[in-house]
């Protein structure tokens, strides 16, 4: 519990102090009494001595030079005590305000962490549900115009500019979801014909989900979006399997670097056996040296018949990027 002393506003009222101290659930302390001032200690000196009361003028001379010395030594005296009380109140007072300066800057430390806690507790709390956002472009106001006239035509800019942009923006969210859903759509598919590449090679493979599932390779996610679309996926990525160093190489490099570097493993994979060598060359100048003149893309071919595809060496399979016909080539012996 929190006890302080009188508030430092030398104005504020008892009834103000007591009411700002009982809102933040605080105590008042009433201030310490002072210490009480020390006795005066009274000195008894006769009464001046006068004339008449002597027979001569040296009797009264001496008793006068007596009751002086008396007189000031009284006086000298209170004043001394007067002095010493003095000292005591303003060293007492000293102690008071060292005090009252302590507790005012502990009292206004628990007032700011108050305001700070109900400024935070305020923020958390969420907006009305039925608060609506304000609008962009909102309907021109009848005060805001010289006429009736001048608002009428505000008002039909308002519905064109607000049909325009409605208009665009619908276009714009079914663009987007057009964008969307073909994104999609090609993800699919590519996964789709990964994954019947995957079944045919495992054919021939009994050992892929021990060369494949390793957790101690780590890939791009570009590196894996880039194996869906290659036309041998699943052979590179049997590859990588089987040489864990060169898939690290890759997890070095920069997400698209490594992407280039997939595209060169999958055209080197696809060229006949004859003609590989013994891995891909690669950026950092890993594997064989081939020639550095750029391989011109295959021409698009035209959509084959059953017996022609039938008939498809695994030479033309490669140029044509079809795995399936190179794989069954291969295993015919064209």
């Amino acid at each position: 519990m929190a006890v302080v002393l009188t508030s430092a506003s030398p104005n504020a009222s008892e009834e103000a102090i007591n009411s700002v101290f009982e809102k933040h659930g605080l105590e008042r302390e009433a201030p310490p009494e002072p210490p009480p001032a020390a006795a005066a200690t009274v000195v008894e000196v006769p009464a001046e001595p006068i004339r008449e009361d002597f027979d001569s003028d040296d009797e009264f001379k001496s008793a006068h030079g007596e009751w002086e010395k008396a007189d000031n030594d009284a006086r000298a005296k209170r004043e001394a005590e007067e002095e010493e009380a003095e000292k005591k109140v303003s060293r007492f007072q000293r102690k008071v305000d060292k005090k009252v300066a302590q507790r005012t800057a502990a009292l206004e430390q628990q007032v700011e962490e108050l305001r700070r806690k109900l400024e935070e507790k305020e923020s958390a709390q969420p907006e009305p549900k039925d608060k609506k956002p304000a609008e962009e472009n909102p309907r021109p106001k009848r005060e805001d115009f010289k006429s009736d006239e001048e608002h009428a035509d505000a008002v039909i800019e308002w519905r064109v500019q607000k049909a325009i942009a409605e208009k665009e923006q619908a276009a714009a969210a079914k663009a987007a979801k057009e964008a969307t859903d073909a994104e999609n759509a090609r993800l699919e598919a590519n996964y789709q014909d990964y994954r019947a590449q995957v079944e045919e090679f495992k054919e021939e493979h009994d050992d892929w989900d021990e060369v494949v599932n390793r957790e101690d390779i780590p890939m791009h996610v570009a590196v894996q979006l880039a194996l869906l679309e290659q036309p041998n996926g699943a052979e590179v990525t049997y590859y990588l399997g089987k040489h864990p160093e060169f898939a690290l190489k890759l997890a070095e490099l920069s997400p698209l670097q490594a992407v280039v570097e997939i595209g060169l493993l999958s055209r080197k994979l696809a060229e006949p056996a004859t003609n590989r060598a013994s891995g891909p060359t690669t950026a950092w100048g890993g594997g064989p040296k081939t020639s550095t003149r750029p391989r011109v893309p295959a021409p698009v071919q035209p959509v084959r018949t059953g017996a022609t595809l039938a008939s498809m060496t695994s030479k033309d399979a490669a140029q044509a990027r079809d795995y399936k016909s190179f794989k069954k080539a291969q295993r015919a012996g064209r």
